[in-house]
């Protein structure tokens, strides 16, 4: 079985066909992997509003793909629930500053559940991160 990291999740890259069902694309930066494992890369890609903290940083290593794509996935969210970026800065030095080290704000009163999971999405150490199998057993969202 193979795996997919697809390292440009953002609401330009989702599509919702007739039955409401969400599609992703745009794979032009995606990596593949023979096995789902552990699914690491050393390599940044992506739109830099929506990459994780553990990318923006001029020497990172090997990073989870699959936490980078979770991030993107709660920065999407977070665009489409508030309607602007997390981290919001006008230069990419203060932007991966602020991904970093700024904590998450809320612009307005949201479901406390729905703000749960945008904590968990936006988690800034990658390895609390909330993982995709959590997603499945614990979101009342349907993600």
């Amino acid at each position: 079985m193979q795996g997919i990291i697809h390292r440009d999740i953002k609401p330009d890259n989702c599509l919702i066909n007739e039955e409401d069902v969400l599609k992703i694309v745009d794979f032009g930066v995606s990596e593949m992997f023979d096995k789902e494992g552990e699914m690491k890369t050393a390599k940044s890609a992506g739109s830099p509003a929506f990459m994780p903290p553990e990318l923006c940083v001029a020497k990172h290593g090997q990073v989870s793909g699959r936490a980078a794509d979770i991030w993107s996935m709660g920065c999407t969210l977070y665009c489409l629930l508030f309607g602007r970026i997390p981290f919001e800065q006008h230069g990419m030095i203060e932007l991966y500053q602020s991904i970093r080290n700024d904590p998450l704000e809320f612009d307005h009163e949201c479901d406390p559940e729905l703000k749960d999971l945008l904590c968990r999405l936006l988690e800034k150490v990658p390895e609390k991160r909330i993982t995709m199998d959590e997603l499945r057993v614990s979101s009342k969202f349907g993600l």
